[in-house]
């Protein structure tokens, strides 16, 4: 709904630094969103398959890796 948009907290990386991250440890963002704290980051594995990662945006570290 309108005005419901989140946006990461002060100090958060940029999504750009979030995207390097990610791509660094082989996965391919394909879909972000932030909500509930964390990016949630639809992503493809080195191996091909799709993964739904939950990110911290402080830090980029990635702290869920689910099957999508």
């Amino acid at each position: 709904p309108p005005g419901s948009w989140q946006f990461p907290p002060a100090g958060s990386k940029p999504l750009s630094e979030i995207a390097k991250i990610l791509e660094d440890a082989g996965f391919t963002p394909v879909e972000v969103d932030f909500k509930a704290g964390r990016w949630h980051v639809e992503a493809f594995n080195s191996e091909g398959q799709k993964r739904d990662l939950r990110v911290h945006p402080g830090t980029g570290e990635i702290t869920s890796n689910r099957r999508s």
